[in-house]
């Protein structure tokens, strides 16, 4: 059977980090990012539209809007997932 998910390892939780105000959920997820100062967590957590990048980055993002335009004017459902 073939592998659906690839779980990354938990990291190691340095006593000396300085994300210590965050949860271990949170320190875990912004290691994994290789977020690990207080000042680039902020930026992460509480970042505005200017730090995001281009969506037409995307490939077919053009495509993906033709796409959507097309479901809302059918009525159609959209759903939208990502992780962040």
């Amino acid at each position: 059977m073939k592998k659906k998910w690839n779980i990354k390892e938990e990291p190691k939780l340095s006593a000396n980090t300085e994300l210590g105000d965050y949860s271990h959920l949170v320190q875990t997820l912004l290691i994994q990012r290789n977020i690990i100062t207080k000042k680039e967590a902020f930026r992460f957590l509480h970042c505005s539209y200017r730090d995001l990048h281009d969506p037409f980055l995307f490939t077919n993002m053009k495509n993906a809007i033709v796409r959507i335009k097309e479901a809302r004017n059918k009525q159609e459902s959209i759903a939208v997932y990502g992780d962040y």
